[in-house]
């Protein structure tokens, strides 16, 4: 069951070419990485993928819905976290978890988001007061918020502190054995490698390749050695 469908995707930002007839498939259940160095267009695909940008040729489909004109239809199905996180300035973060909230229509218990995402040190602070750790907790917190069939991570490792990564990888494998599609963007090969059931390389604005972790890191980044022992079951759910 394919959960998203993009063929020839172009998108120019003035002079730039930002997607260059990209085109891949991802199927439902899986964790799929879009992997590239920065300025490759991981974040644009994810922005056109959510419905929050137009690509300017090719077709989209996310969930049997084209992003760009239903994207109304999408926000109970669809998760979106970029980075940098965007969040209000002026709400506490816990009235921006009860307003999100309060717009789906089957979202997640907020104590559980709290506790998962380790927000409750900060509930009490405005959005221009959290630091880039705590913005990115929030951000994370509040793609999951409405259970979505179809999460979509712009490098959910970065800005994080380092003992919240490995639960920010447990928790996108939980999400899957959920049932949800997970959809990341990453510089990080063994982020990857470690749990993205496929990946595509990203170069440039053009897929280079699609296939198995193990398979393309070895190939277009050469000095890395892939973890034969971790995967997904190293990870656990």
């Amino acid at each position: 069951m394919i959960s998203v469908a993009v063929k020839d995707v172009d998108k120019r930002f003035g002079s730039i070419l930002a997607l260059n007839k990209v085109t891949f498939t991802v199927y439902h259940g899986e964790i799929f990485g879009l992997i590239g160095p920065p300025r490759a267009g991981k974040t644009t695909a994810l922005k056109i993928l959510g419905g929050t940008m137009c690509p300017d040729l090719g077709s989209v489909e996310t969930l049997g819905f084209e992003p760009s004109t239903d994207s109304a239809r999408l926000t109970d199905l669809v998760g979106l976290k970029l980075h940098p996180a965007h969040l209000e300035p002026k709400l506490a973060v816990c009235e921006l978890l009860e307003e999100a909230a309060s717009t789906y229509h089957k979202p997640l218990g907020l104590k559980w988001l709290k506790q998962s995402f380790y927000l409750t040190d900060f509930l009490e602070k405005s959005g221009n007061q959290l630091n880039r750790c705590e913005q990115n907790r929030l951000a994370l917190a509040l793609a999951f918020i409405n259970d979505p069939k179809l999460i979509l991570l712009d490098e959910p490792e970065k800005e994080i502190a380092s003992y919240f990564q490995e639960h920010v990888l447990r928790l996108i494998v939980k999400a899957r054995n959920w049932g949800s599609t997970v959809i990341l963007t990453s510089e990080n090969p063994e982020l990857t490698c470690r749990f993205c059931h496929r990946i595509a390389i990203l170069e440039k604005g053009q897929i280079k390749a699609i296939g198995s972790p193990k398979h393309l890191l070895s190939q277009y980044f050469p000095n890395f050695s892939y973890l034969t022992n971790g995967g997904l079951a190293g990870i656990g759910g």
